[in-house]
């Protein structure tokens, strides 16, 4: 959890001893959003939430996923929500395969609720966490 400004000079390690590479958008909101691309099969398709996301999500929270088409689907397609991930369907029970980018919006857990007035661009920052074996 970091709170104001933050340099990170060197490594940053995390405790399950694996690598990531995390970017983020700056936002008046206390968040942190995934994106990806999916296909229905049979007209369903199941995104799992990836775990890190879920670690540092508020809790008792709701989650906001946002879709866009990517091929031609007559029906139009619904959200389901589950804890660990979400269902993207095809209306009247349709059977098509077709494909999607989604965009995943989370609250983060914190024990502020702070929102600033943002004074400059929004920039992105990228932090790589290195296992301590490496």
């Amino acid at each position: 959890y970091f709170y104001g400004d933050v340099k990170v000079d060197g490594d940053m390690y995390a405790n399950n001893n694996k690598s990531y590479t995390m970017f983020y958008t700056k936002s008046t909101g206390n968040i942190v959003e995934d994106f990806g691309s999916g296909q229905l099969k049979n007209g369903k398709a199941k995104i799992n939430i990836d775990e890190n996301l879920l670690n540092i999500a508020a809790k008792n929270k709701d989650y906001r996923v946002y879709i866009q088409l990517t091929s031609e689907n007559k029906n139009g397609v619904y959200v389901v929500k589950h804890e660990k991930f979400f269902e993207v369907i095809e209306n009247n029970d349709g059977h098509s395969k077709a494909t999607f980018d989604w965009r995943l919006v989370i609250e983060k857990e914190s024990k502020k609720d702070i929102k600033k007035e943002v004074k400059e661009p929004v920039k992105e920052f990228e932090i790589k966490i290195k296992s301590k074996k490496e």
